[in-house]
């Protein structure tokens, strides 16, 4: 398992655990352990891949999301490509409510919400607690709005992922630093936000 991985390899990797929303009260439970073990920096919800899909901002979810933001653990979101039965799934409205909703929830946008560039940009924008990650996405079309915004009001909150293993990992990060990145921007996206984020001392 994760913790497992983790546990074997201090200081080389950072764990986010899985939440199965099936049954949300039992996700509570799952999270006040993850909480008092202190093994995993986040969590990652996949609300529109599950066996009942839900949007994101469900209401259903709104105490789960207040117990992550209360214990301070940011929740990575899968909020892009194939993120639930249809596109709707993906559409970063969710994100901007979810966002209004716990102002002290720390919430990345997995996938970066792709195909919808422009909006979670907006999001992002309006919302200090948002994140975005395109990790694979941000090798297709609307790219280059990932980058300017990343230039520029959202470097101190874009994150660098491969989605691997979807990708390889050697040449994601190749093509990755061809992107027209600027240079005192880089270090951040690489790596400084991703150890703000997660609180990993340098």
């Amino acid at each position: 398992a994760i913790e497992n991985v983790v546990a074997a390899h201090a200081g080389r990797f950072v764990g986010c655990a899985g939440l199965d929303i099936a049954d949300v009260a039992q996700c509570r439970t799952q999270l006040r352990r993850i909480v008092e073990a202190g093994a995993f920096r986040g969590v990652v919800v996949e609300s529109g891949c599950a066996d009942e899909p839900r949007y994101t901002d469900d209401l259903s979810l709104k105490e789960l999301f207040g117990d992550c933001e209360d214990a301070g653990l940011p929740v990575v979101l899968m909020a892009g490509g194939n993120a639930g039965p249809d596109i709707t799934y993906s559409h970063p409205v969710q994100i901007d409510r979810l966002a209004a909703r716990h102002p002290k929830l720390q919430i990345v946008s997995a996938h970066g919400s792709w195909p919808w560039v422009n909006e979670i940009l907006g999001v992002a924008y309006r919302r200090q607690n948002v994140w975005v990650s395109p990790d694979m996405y941000i090798f297709l079309p609307g790219w280059q709005m990932y980058v300017e915004a990343a230039n520029g009001y959202l470097q101190d909150r874009f994150l660098f992922g491969t989605a691997y293993p979807a990708l390889p990992m050697k040449e994601t990060v190749d093509r990755f630093l061809k992107l027209p990145w600027r240079e005192d921007v880089l270090a951040r996206v690489l790596h400084g936000n991703a150890a703000r984020l997660l609180r990993i001392s340098a």
